[in-house]
């Protein structure tokens, strides 16, 4: 359980980092590339921490939670291929996906 709570940590980290590199690989100049690498990290974790946190100020159900998850792993994935990081591109999505099936299996044993 604890392995797969610091892998879990890490993919999450991963996911800030990667869609701030993104968001800096995109930026035209040096204030628009430190506005969107340090931004949006920032709007993610706001808006993580207000609906998809364990301890959530607005809790979403499963279902939305899992979307929401999906999404932002699909976006990470996305912003390292953008800026041609393949190879590590696909060791994070099956970073993720290995993830995502523990935390289903747990969650399986659970109920």
């Amino acid at each position: 359980m604890a392995i797969h709570l610091t892998l879990r940590f890490l993919v999450e980290m991963g996911v800030l980092l990667t869609i701030g590199n993104g968001g800096a690989y995109i930026g035209t100049n040096l204030l628009m590339k430190c506005s969107l690498g340090l931004g949006i990290p920032l709007f993610i974790i706001g808006i993580w921490s207000i609906f998809g946190s364990p301890k959530a100020r607005v809790p979403l159900n499963p279902f939305t939670h899992g979307l929401v998850e999906a999404a932002l792993f699909t976006l990470a994935v996305l912003a390292l291929y953008e800026t041609g990081r393949t190879l590590i591109a696909s060791v994070f999505a099956s970073m993720v996906i290995f993830s995502q099936l523990v935390s289903f299996h747990l969650h399986q044993k659970t109920i």
